[in-house]
């Protein structure tokens, strides 16, 4: 991550803790670190493609490129995999803050004020309606429906909560078996 980067998200840090911000505010903060990471994460595999790409092309002169061949192969598996396993871990993280520890958060913004954080479209929010939770909301796929940030690179095309949704599923799957609330 660019140093920038971190200066930009270690602000947003410092305004969510801040005892006066109010749950809006947290959320908008925690969701623009959460499409920060997620454009980390995609810009790494995006160069991991380009490493798999050029080793490719390096196995057309092979046997006289067998140690660059073995050098790209070789950087596509290790490019940036421990800032990537941290990132993964921040975005578990900041779900089961946000997803875990939300009770009542719906009640707290109101269905129509959560969806506009979430940046839910308005011609589809009545699909969402039955949502009893912020989780529901994000893992039903109503989060940028308005396809306004879906230009940026994402994994899976995913909005940032959901991302990190799925990072935390990841997480329990792998790290935290025996927790049930996952």
């Amino acid at each position: 991550m660019k140093l920038s980067r971190m200066k930009v998200v270690s602000e947003l840090c410092r305004l969510a803790n801040k005892p006066e911000a109010t749950p809006r505010a947290r959320l908008i903060c925690i969701r623009r670190i959460c499409r920060i990471y997620a454009g980390d994460l995609a810009w790494i595999e995006e160069s991991r493609t380009n490493y798999r790409r050029a080793s490719t092309i390096a196995k057309q002169g092979l046997p006289f490129t067998a140690r660059k061949v073995e050098m790209l192969d070789l950087a596509a598996d290790l490019n940036l995999k421990v800032e990537e396993q941290a990132m993964l871990e921040a975005l578990a993280n900041y779900a089961w803050d946000t997803m875990v520890g939300e009770h009542g958060t719906i009640e707290a913004f109101g269905f129509d004020a959560l969806c506009d954080v979430l940046n839910v479209n308005p011609t589809r929010r009545a699909e969402y309606q039955s949502a009893a939770s912020l989780a529901e909301l994000v893992l039903a796929g109503a989060e940028d429906c308005a396809d306004s940030y879906r230009a940026l690179p994402t994994p899976a095309g995913l909005g940032p909560l959901h991302l990190a949704c799925m990072c935390l599923n990841q997480q329990c799957l792998t790290m935290r078996p025996n927790l049930t609330v996952c």
